[in-house]
């Protein structure tokens, strides 16, 4: 799958900046002294600063010295790509641990859920959403539990194509499932990494498994419920109301998307290629 910029012409979603400077009216500063009416009237056109400038550069003696030699070529400056937020950018390479940075970024929606600078588990490949808040009612009892979505994704960063004007990035993903625990469970994971104590009362779901749903363990499941203190039967409900696993694909393909579109948008180049491989889960 090759996730590209839009059908339209590059650059077109960066402002363009025009390198053109604006049209001056001629005045007759280099024919010789102005007079006060000349002086305020030039002013008046192009402003004080460049009315002062004028007149100073008719003022100067060209010499072979001065570095204004007459009749010389213009330096030519090399253009500079401006962000739509006013900033000038170089076009540094990449690497893969960075991109990942930036995939997650600081409050970042991807596949339905939401990521931030925590969410690469250890530091590494391993990404873990923030959890889906998912709340089981039983009479007067109300249980909170939390789906993430759980993806392995390693990257080599971004190549840069032959012409400067494009790059590309190559993106492998694999283990991509949707984990349900207890919220509360989920929160020690995020602040203390994962235990195995949490192991038994969770619930996993991916590709291969989708089709039997939250209770493709039903030992797990009742765990989880016992854990909450509702009927499992209420947990199985209540998770498949908040993400149907008949979904999965659509979320790993809305996930694949959403990866795309920040990459695209995050590299310098006009053209940024991203294509996937990964493993049964993902690809």
């Amino acid at each position: 799958m090759r996730a590209r910029v839009p059908d339209k012409a590059p650059g077109a979603d960066r402002p363009q900046v025009s390198t053109s400077r604006p049209a001056v009216r001629t005045s007759p500063v280099g024919q010789g002294a102005l007079s006060r009416e000349g002086l305020l009237a030039l002013q008046r056109s192009v402003g004080n600063a460049a009315a002062t400038r004028m007149v100073e550069e008719a003022r100067h003696q060209h010499t072979e010295g001065c570095g204004h030699r007459q009749g010389a070529t213009p330096v030519q400056r090399a253009a500079v790509v401006q962000r739509a937020n006013g900033t000038q950018t170089a076009a540094p390479r990449v690497d893969g641990n960075r991109l990942l940075d930036i995939i997650v970024g600081q409050n970042r929606t991807l596949g339905g859920f939401q990521f931030g600078p925590e969410c690469r588990n250890n530091g590494g490949d391993n990404l873990i959403s923030r959890p889906m808040e998912v709340e089981v009612k039983d009479g007067t009892k109300t249980a909170r539990l939390a789906i993430h979505l759980n993806v392995m994704l390693r990257t080599g960063g971004e190549v840069a194509g032959q012409n400067g004007n494009s790059s590309s990035v190559h993106i492998r993903g694999s283990l991509f499932h949707l984990t349900a625990r207890r919220l509360g469970s989920q929160n020690l994971i995020h602040q203390a990494g994962a235990s195995i104590l949490t192991a038994s009362e969770s619930v996993h779901v991916g590709r291969s498994n989708a089709a039997a749903g939250w209770n493709n363990r039903p030992d797990n499941t009742q765990r989880l419920a016992d854990a909450a203190g509702v009927p499992a039967e209420q947990v199985i409900t209540a998770l498949q109301s908040r993400l149907p696993p008949s979904e999965m694909n659509d979320v790993i393909q809305r996930f694949k998307h959403d990866v795309g579109r920040v990459v695209i948008h995050a590299l310098r180049p006009e053209v940024v290629n991203v294509t996937w491989d990964g493993d049964a889960s993902f690809g």
